[in-house]
């Protein structure tokens, strides 16, 4: 079959304009006493199949005329349409019909009309829309009111055995909008048109050109479809009621599904069933004249906090005129709404994202951003841009997280631009701390300690500059140059109670401590005139170049933290001048280092062997000699 159908697809193939190859643009409908005429302009692009205006009650059309000639090309399909084929071009298709003494007669119309002209004597034409035009069937109605009951039923013979049924399925879904979907679908094999009624609720509003609403009641002209679907608003209020119309062909059904943030009271007839697919979801099947009542409002919720904050990261980039900060919230809500953020005073809102999209928001006059949220757990990224910079004196502003709003975990950090050195910060109580300060007056004290001891080289005043000058620059190295100097100090006594070997790997030590005095020395000056000090900054995981600050607790606004710092040509500027200090310092303490080596003896020779005496040969041989 499918081969057969490719083979017939090339043979005889469709014309590009399918399938929709011909339009109604024009209708005339024309009904006096008994006879119906439909007179109908067809353009077509091609020669095709069009359905005409059918299977309704009490329409039998007696004549079809084509251009005035009779139509041979006539088929009726599975489903009782009848088919005629038309010319491409434009053509004129006359139907005629004589209805007898029918008080009502219902036309089908497969294909929408664009426009509709009628001229009635003794009917009236029901169920156009607001442009004057059908829906899928024309209803025409005899004004005059027919002879009997039995001579209705007998003017024209019906083509269904059975009346047309449909049913009306109205879904009601309560969400943050509310809307009704109504659905229409027949449930018998009759495709007879019906005009389709039902009430509206209240505050319902319909939006199909194709449905007509009077006095609250929604009509519908169903044609030979078998379903349609009809979308509409409904406004959110206390209380709605549906009752069921007392129509003989129609059945309805009501299904309601609300959504968790609305609390629904049912009363009236009840449902047939509660749940449909895991959810509450109840379901009606009312008779005529039956109705239920909904009371619908929102749960009321324990009192209490309804925000909470798991946590805040607040970075700030200061710069010489102005500030970069930017917040990372962590939020959890179990009501939705808007929440305000404010920011600090005279701040530029820069980039705002919620759960990782950007927000098309801007802050108001006063700094103000809100934010909508919904139930559930959001985070929360907020850029903006203050007015200071960082100068001598800098304080934080806070950002205002919300009137009465709680949450943990707020932190702080501070990146210190390179040229500024930090000499004091404050803030809550886990942060930074500068421990150069303690240092130095432990070393202050030290050096007026060691000023004190017979033969130290260092005044007070020259070993506080010392360490003033290589504590910043390397702490450990201060205590290598202090050891070098008391090691030097104690160097005559200590060789005077030592041996050679002892003596000599005393020197030896002396001269690598030498060695390593001067190389910190000059890593001071360099770290002191072409780098950056380190003041001891730590603390949190702090450093001289980043501060951080921690509490476990926040409160309406994020903590405040402050920062005193210097320029870096300051320092440095100092260490030019604590170099030519160190400089001319150094002259004398080269003398007295030398001296202090030099004591006694610089390296200690071993010991010669003694040598061996000759031995003397024996006197009696010269007397032997002067005998002979």
């Amino acid at each position: 079959s499918a081969q057969l159908a490719e083979l017939r697809q090339r043979v005889l193939p469709l014309p590009e304009c399918a399938p929709q190859c011909a339009a109604v643009s024009r209708a005339w409908l024309s009904a006096s006493g008994s006879r119906v005429q439909l007179r109908l302009e067809v353009h077509a692009q091609a020669t095709t199949a069009l359905p005409l205006p059918g299977q309704g009650t009490n329409w039998r059309p007696n004549k079809v005329l084509l251009d005035g000639q009779a139509l041979a090309a006539l088929r009726r399909d599975g489903e009782g349409k009848l088919w005629a084929a038309v010319p491409a071009g434009v053509s004129q298709l006359l139907l005629e019909a004589d209805v007898g003494n029918a008080a009502g007669v219902d036309i089908s119309l497969p294909l929408p009309l664009r426009e509709l002209r009628s001229e009635l004597s003794g009917w009236q034409l029901a169920g156009l829309d607001a442009r004057g035009l059908p829906g899928a069937a024309l209803s025409l109605t005899r004004q005059a009111p027919a002879a009997s009951k039995a001579t209705r039923e007998a003017g024209a013979p019906s083509r269904d055995a059975l009346p047309p049924l449909v049913r009306v399925h109205r879904q009601l879904s309560l969400g943050l909008a509310w809307t009704v979907h109504t659905r229409i679908e027949r449930l018998g094999a009759s495709r007879a048109p019906l005009t389709v009624r039902y009430t509206l609720l209240p505050g319902e509003r319909v939006t199909d050109p194709a449905v007509q609403v009077q006095d609250g009641v929604a009509s519908l002209a169903l044609g030979g479809d078998d379903e349609r679907q009809i979308d509409s608003a409904l406004a959110i209020q206390p209380r709605l009621r549906l009752q069921a119309r007392d129509e003989a062909q129609q059945l309805e059904r009501w299904t309601l599904d609300a959504g968790a943030q609305w609390h629904v009271s049912l009363s009236g007839t009840p449902p047939v069933a509660r749940e449909a697919e895991g959810q509450w979801r109840p379901q009606w099947l009312p008779w005529p004249g039956e109705g239920i009542e909904l009371t619908i409002s929102r749960p009321a919720g324990l009192p209490g906090q309804t925000l909470t904050l798991d946590s805040v990261q607040t970075v700030l980039a200061p710069g010489q005129r102005a500030t970069d900060a930017k917040a990372e919230l962590r939020l959890r809500a179990s009501l939705g709404g808007e929440h305000l953020l404010q920011l600090p005073a005279g701040s530029e809102l820069l980039a705002l994202t919620l759960n990782g999209e950007a927000l098309p928001l801007r802050a108001s006059k006063d700094g103000r951003v809100a934010l909508p949220l919904t139930p559930g757990a959001h985070a929360v990224s907020l850029s903006w841009r203050e007015p200071q910079g960082m100068g001598i004196w800098l304080r934080t502003q806070a950002l205002g997280l919300g009137q009465g709003l709680q949450g943990v975990n707020d932190r702080l950090s501070l990146q210190v631009p390179t040229d500024r050195v930090v000499l004091l910060a404050g803030g809550p109580r886990l942060g930074p701390a500068v421990l150069l300060w303690s240092v130095l007056i432990v070393a202050v004290a030290g050096a007026f300690a060691l000023s004190r001891l017979p033969g130290w080289p260092l005044g007070w005043l020259g070993g506080s500059l010392l360490a003033l000058g290589l504590a910043p620059a390397n702490l450990a190295g201060l205590v290598w140059v202090l050891t070098w100097f008391l090691l030097l100090r104690q160097r005559p006594q200590l060789t005077s109670h030592l041996g050679r070997l002892p003596h000599n790997l005393l020197q030896l030590l002396i001269v690598l401590m030498t060695l390593g005095a001067l190389v910190v020395l000059l890593d001071a000056l360099r770290v002191g005139l072409l780098g950056y000090p380190d003041l001891l900054v730590s603390g949190n995981g702090s450093g001289s170049r980043l501060l951080n600050w921690y509490s476990d607790r926040v409160s309406g606004q994020t903590h405040e933290a402050w920062v005193l710092s210097a320029p870096t040509w300051l320092y440095r500027l100092l260490m030019l001048a604590w170099a030519l200090w160190l400089a001319n310092a150094l002259l004398g303490h080269v003398r007295w280092a030398w001296a202090q080596f030099s004591a006694g003896t610089l390296w200690r020779a071993p010991e010669p062997k003694p040598k061996p005496e000759k031995a003397q040969a024996p006197a009696a041989s010269n007397d032997l000699f002067k005998e002979t």
